[in-house]
């Protein structure tokens, strides 16, 4: 989570990718290349050092769950998201993020 909005925040990807985001709304290319930079193989990961079976859908949870805060926070630019330090963020969405992640799946 800290990782992620680091490195967003640093600008490294920051252009790059919401030109991409922008893409794939429209484009079924940029939408499947944008799909695996978030997910993809990370599922695999995740089920490894989790145990878990329903990885794919734990790791697309946390996917889209993070493109949403990032969306909020870089494109739209929504306050307080937008200008809330890297912490405040991290201790609010963290304990979700890993909840996907470690709880059961409440199904």
């Amino acid at each position: 989570m800290r990782r992620f909005l680091e490195h967003w925040d640093d600008g490294g990807v920051y252009e790059p990718f919401l030109t991409l985001w922008r893409s794939a709304a429209i484009q079924p290319r940029a939408r499947q290349v944008l799909h695996d930079a978030m997910a993809g193989p990370i599922a695999e990961r995740v089920a490894a050092e989790f145990g878990v079976a329903d990885a794919e859908l734990r790791v697309e949870l946390v996917a889209s769950h993070l493109a949403g805060l990032a969306f909020a926070r870089y494109q739209l630019r929504i306050e307080p998201i937008a200008s809330s330090a890297v912490e405040e963020l991290v201790a609010w969405v963290g304990p979700t993020v890993q909840r996907y992640l470690t709880e059961p799946n409440p199904y």
